[in-house]
């Protein structure tokens, strides 16, 4: 075989194995492209499951709401106070923290207190409703991470020179505060 004959056998076979390259070339692609669309399909996958779980926890707590409020007007007779707050505490979606848990941002606390300045009496609340992390009063502050069965906490803060009540305006008041109670938003999945 001459040199020109050789040569165009190599040239052949140069494009055979280019054509395989390439060909092979194209199906790495292919199940490149495959992998990722599978991988994509199963993030589709996962996100639906974690919506179709919050659905799901969504109508149980609508359920439990609805039984409260059949109970309420369904209810013959009388019932008492706790039986009462239990009932709307459900239709709300809380729940009374335990012993011990502790007071943390967004709890709906009721606290007893008295508020001295030099020994005498300012102001005085018996289950005074507050929302912790509101920001409405400066015993938000003091109480959040205490433990929710606390009982004569002592705490002292200076109210500012412009507060509304300017016999207390620039004074230390001193706080001796009881936590009555402390209720949660009980967690859904996925919240």
């Amino acid at each position: 075989m001459d040199k020109a004959g050789a040569s165009g056998v190599q040239g052949g076979r140069s494009a055979k194995v280019n054509v395989i390259a390439n060909r092979l070339f194209e199906i790495e692609k292919r199940l490149s492209m495959a992998v990722l669309e599978k991988e994509e399909m199963k993030r589709k996958v996962d996100f639906q499951h974690k919506e179709i779980i919050q659905i799901m926890c969504f109508l149980g707590d609508i359920e439990t709401r609805l039984e409260a409020l059949r109970f309420l007007g369904t209810s013959k007779g009388t019932y008492g106070q706790d039986e009462y707050e239990s009932v709307w505490d459900k239709i709300k979606g809380l729940r009374v923290k335990e012993g011990h848990e502790v007071i943390a941002k967004g709890d709906f606390v009721r606290v007893s207190y008295v508020a001295t300045v030099d020994d005498k009496v300012v102001h005085k609340e018996t289950s005074f409703p507050l929302r912790v992390g509101a920001g409405v009063l400066t015993i938000e502050e003091e109480i959040e991470g205490l433990a929710v069965n606390t009982k004569a906490h002592s705490f002292v803060t200076t109210y500012p020179e412009n507060f509304a009540d300017k016999s207390l305006a620039g004074k230390a008041v001193t706080f001796l505060v009881d936590i009555d109670k402390v209720k949660t938003r009980i967690e859904v999945m996925g919240e």
